[in-house]
Parts: structure tokens; sequence; C-alpha cells
């Protein structure tokens, strides 16, 4: 016959237990009681040269519901004096604890700073709290006295596995981030930030769109200069409604005083290719919003050999530039051939007539008294794409 035995007092010596060692999960959700936050107060206000040696008598029990007040510091008590006590208490369970709270915490700056010196100082033993993640006591010295830890932390996670393409949430476990916790639903927000051109490309435009309308002015900042570096010139005609969103908002159009303070910290190369992201951008405003458009598909492929490009309202024209030439066409709505020009001949004799004539000008004009200046005439007839793009290699400009 089976028989089981339980102690009397077993349970209340059980509760007892957990009262005098709870873990950390319990030590988070603990409630602090009144006699204890006085006793919080009194430590705060310690001259600073008594702070030690009440250090040492303060019983490890006190000592761990410390590391559950410190982080969210809801009395807003000065931290100097209580995160030197947890300093010198610290041991593996409390700093497992205080880097656990950090994640829901990481904006507490005296936090920060503690588990800052703890790594420092108290390296093996940080060691042991971190030996189940692919964290290291290097990365987190660079983590908490970053500005922005949510990027820093995205950044390193991008870092790990990018041969395997594991969900991102998966990727901050392998460093110990909760995916629930503040920090790692921020990371999960700045992901665009961060992420590699691989993560880019697998989100559309349309569902990129509203995550940077969320984002600040740094973070969009910090989304151009990494996704200008990760992406190709022709990838960025995937995203026509962003590129036209941080336009609007943030950039203006090349060449305004706008644009140029925007970009101002920028490497060359990140806004030459978001000036492309532009051309693409008012090649499919000038002529169609259809992507089967025959002008918007032959166009957006030059893209990426182009200058600049810009659209005259009044004669209704597009041109598109190329380092030794410059091209006219004319918009949806009035059609026309295309014009060809050395970019020279054309800043000199041509330009001046795209803003002071209308469309019906512009168009007898080329055609019946600056025919002499342009090097090639092409009307869009069967087979125009063909012939432009040969007269393009031909005369290397692309």
């Amino acid at each position: 016959m089976k028989t089981s035995y339980k102690p009397s007092k077993l349970p209340a010596i059980a509760a007892q237990v957990r009262k005098e060692h709870p873990t950390s999960s319990e030590i988070r959700n603990y409630q602090l009681d009144n006699s204890f936050l006085d006793e919080v107060r009194q430590w705060a206000k310690l001259p600073k040269e008594d702070v030690d040696g009440e250090a040492i008598t303060i019983p490890i029990r006190k000592v761990r519901l410390l590391a559950n007040y410190v982080p969210a510091n809801s009395l807003h008590l000065p931290l100097l004096n209580l995160t030197r006590i947890l300093f010198l208490r610290a041991n593996e369970e409390i700093a497992r604890s205080l880097f656990i709270l950090w994640q829901d915490f990481f904006e507490n700056q005296d936090l920060c700073y503690l588990l800052y010196r703890i790594v420092q100082d108290k390296a093996e033993l940080v060691k042991k709290i971190v030996s189940n993640t692919k964290l290291e006591n290097t990365t987190m010295l660079q983590w908490f006295p970053s500005k922005n830890i949510p990027y820093a932390v995205g950044r390193e996670c991008m870092r790990w596995q990018k041969s395997d393409r594991i969900c991102f949430s998966d990727r901050l476990m392998t460093l110990g981030i909760m995916p629930s916790t503040r920090l790692g639903q921020r990371c999960i927000q700045e992901y665009l930030t961060f992420c590699d051109r691989t993560g880019y490309l697998e989100i559309s435009d349309r569902d990129m769109l509203p995550t940077l309308k969320k984002y600040s002015p740094d973070s969009i900042k910090l989304f151009l200069k990494n996704i200008l570096t990760e992406l190709k010139v022709e990838d960025f005609q995937r995203y026509y409604q962003c590129g036209t969103y941080l336009r609007n908002t943030y950039t203006s159009d090349a060449g305004t005083l706008k644009y140029k303070n925007f970009f101002s910290g920028f490497a060359p190369e990140q806004e030459l290719k978001y000036h492309r992201w532009l051309n693409y951008i008012l090649i499919r405003e000038s002529f169609s919003k259809n992507s089967n458009d025959e002008r918007l598909q032959f166009w957006s492929q030059y893209v990426p050999y182009s200058t600049d490009a810009y659209r005259v309202s009044a004669s209704e024209c597009l041109v598109i530039e190329f380092e030794m030439y410059s091209i006219i066409e004319f918009t949806t709505k009035t059609m026309g051939p295309l014009y060809i020009y050395r970019k020279d001949i054309f800043e000199k004799f041509v330009k001046k007539y795209l803003k002071c004539m209308n469309n019906t000008e512009l168009r007898h004009s080329l055609y019946n008294e600056l025919l002499q200046y342009a090097t090639e005439r092409i009307i869009h007839h069967d087979n125009w794409q063909y012939k432009t793009s040969r007269y393009l290699m031909a005369h290397s400009i692309i």
C-alpha cells in the first residue's frame, strides 16, 4: 500500500523560507511595506562616509528588496547611496535580479551605472548570470552607458546568427533580453533602424509606413542611415509610400536648404542613394501611379545611373539628368516625344524655356526652333524602349 507523509509544519516553514529568500521573479512583484520604505529613506540620507559601514550591516533579505526598489525608485529618492549599497553587497542572485529588472527600467541612468560597475568590477559573477546566453561582459559595458540602449541592443542582436533567418524576438533571447519587457518591445519597435537588407526586403512598403510614422526624428535619422547603407539603389523602387512620407515630412526635395540641413552628418554615398530614391518617386509621380505604365517601367531601370530628376509644372515635363546628358520627357497628361541633350547645351540653350512656356508652347519650340540642340528625338511608338536603350548605351549615358 502506498503511503504519503506531509509534515504538519512544512507549509508554514516553506512560507517563511520564501519570505526570507524570495526568487528573482518574486522580488519583482513583492510589495514593499512602509516600514521597509522608511529604512530606504534613511539609507538615502546617510552621509557619504557612513554608507559603506551601513551596507555591511543590512540583512541580505533587505538588500534583495532594495534591488527591487531601486529600478523604479517610486519615492524619487537620490540613488547614490542606495546603488552603492547594492554594489557592495551584490551577489549572483542580486545581480541577476537587477539585470532582469533593468530590462523594464533601462532609462534609469543610476541603475545603468550600477550594472556597469558590477560588470566592470565583478566580472566572474556576471559571467554566471549570462552563462546560458550569447551575451558577453564587453557587450554589456557598451550597452549600459549608451544614449540609445534599444538601438545598441538591436545592433548586437543583428550580429548573431545572420546566416539563420530566425525571428528577431528569438535573437533578443539569445542575448538574455526578454521580448515581453519594455526594452524588448522597444527593440522590436526600433527594428527598422538596425536590421539588414534581408530584413528590409521581408517588409512591404505598406507595412513599413505605419512604423515610420511612429518614429521620433532621431529614430528616422537612424533608420535612414541604416537603410541607405544596407539596400541597393534598385531596392528603393519598392518603397514609394515610405519615400514620399520621408520627403514630405522630413527632408523636402533634393537641393533645398531643409534637405541639406537634414543630411548634414550623412556619408555622401548615403545622400546620393536617397537622392536616387527621390528620383524613383518623382518618375512614378510624373508618369503614373500604375506600376504597369511603360514609361515608368522603362525609366525606373535607369535611376541608378541618374544624378537628378525634377519636374517643371509650367510646361508639364520631367527632366532626368545623367552625368553628361539631360533628357526631357512629357508627363502622362500630355505625352509627346522625348528629347536628349548634352548637359552643357541643355543648360545654356534649352532649360530657360521650360519654366516660361506652357506645355503646348514648349513642345512646339523644342521641335521647330530648338531641335538643332537635341542629340536625339524619340517618339513613343512601338519599340521606342529598345531604340532609347540602344542610344543610351551607345553614348555611354549609362
